[in-house]
């Protein structure tokens, strides 16, 4: 460990580690760690293998990295550091990204208040202004190809997964919102947009200064909409899964200052919206089911990820969020 944190930092020239680097936790994906050399602190993340051997990996990474720059220049985004221009580092068979150490700390659910959800409104309606280029994004997939439920059910059977009670007893609901998904989509007018896409409250770091926005990885095209709808609801969550309207409302306040909210049928962006989640929810299935010869580690995380994503599409509450924009 010792030996590759030397090449790390000769490679992002950090100068001389102090002390023994601090494994963080909350990643789903990758590992992190803090590193304190003599020019600073710093967060290091080792980008996940099994991500990186995608062919589309690391093009996806140097997109969103860049539109991270350029968000940076207009608001409080934190982008890697760069390397001759290149975020993205390759040491020693590993992909690793670099950002300053922030001193500031993500909210739980319980401390969200609608000051909080007003300024992330605040900060999505200037993003959306920047008018980012989308030249280069591929474009999301919206053909009809429906999730193998049926598939997922049986293996899960095979292997007595954990999360099998849990899953035949949405498992109902999960295809009746992923028919609803699929016919919204087409409804939808075109009006993509390249934004953060995953602006959630452990996405964000809260300072004396105000919230910086992390986790850039996920940035790319997105109906404005939707990413509107969605992160209204990320910081109007509640701790019993239920959603607070003062939050919701606060957050499309703060988005208004900046923006006009689109013009559509919130009906079909309220069904669209859950798309990202059942993508989500098929890709831990995967997982946990050790599709692909996943680690063991990857597996565990896979299993709650699909416990934690089954929980949250059955608090999608389609009819309540009708309401709440029939009124905006």
């Amino acid at each position: 460990m010792q030996q590759m944190m030397n090449l790390i930092c000769e490679r992002f020239l950090l100068g001389q580690m102090i002390g023994e680097p601090v494994k963080l936790t909350g990643g789903f994906l990758h590992e992190t760690w803090r590193l304190q050399t003599t020019t600073g602190s710093y967060v290091l993340k080792r980008l996940n293998p099994d991500i990186m051997r995608r062919p589309e990996a690391r093009n996806n990474f140097k997109m969103s990295e860049d539109v991270a720059m350029q968000a940076s220049l207009h608001l409080a985004a934190l982008p890697a550091r760069r390397i001759k221009d290149q975020a993205v580092q390759t040491i020693d068979s590993s992909d690793y990204l670099l950002f300053d150490w922030i001193d500031g700390k993500t909210l739980s659910t319980d401390q969200l208040r609608s000051a909080h959800a007003r300024q992330i409104g605040v900060q999505l309606g200037l993003l959306h202004g920047l008018s980012i280029a989308t030249t280069g994004f591929i474009k999301p997939d919206t053909s009809i190809t429906s999730i193998d439920w049926n598939g997922h059910l049986e293996e899960g059977k095979r292997q007595q997964g954990k999360w099998l009670q849990l899953f035949m007893e949405e498992q109902e609901h999960l295809q009746r919102i992923e028919r609803l998904a699929q016919k919204a989509q087409k409804q939808l007018p075109v009006d993509w947009i390249v934004s953060h896409r995953d602006l959630d409250p452990k996405n964000v770091l809260w300072t004396p200064t105000g919230p910086v926005l992390i986790d850039w990885e996920s940035a790319g095209l997105i109906h404005r909409a939707v990413d509107v709808f969605e992160t209204a609801c990320y910081w109007s969550k509640q701790e019993n899964d239920t959603f607070d309207s003062v939050r919701f409302n606060a957050f499309l306040d703060g988005y208004a200052t900046n923006q006009v909210l689109p013009d559509v049928d919130w009906t079909h962006v309220i069904d669209s919206s859950v798309q990202g989640k059942l993508d989500w929810l098929n890709f831990n299935l995967e997982r946990s089911l050790g599709k692909s010869g996943i680690p063991e580690a990857e597996r565990v995380l896979g299993t709650e990820q699909v416990v934690l994503t089954i929980k949250e599409l059955r608090a999608h509450d389609r009819n309540l969020w009708i309401k709440w924009m029939s009124v905006r």
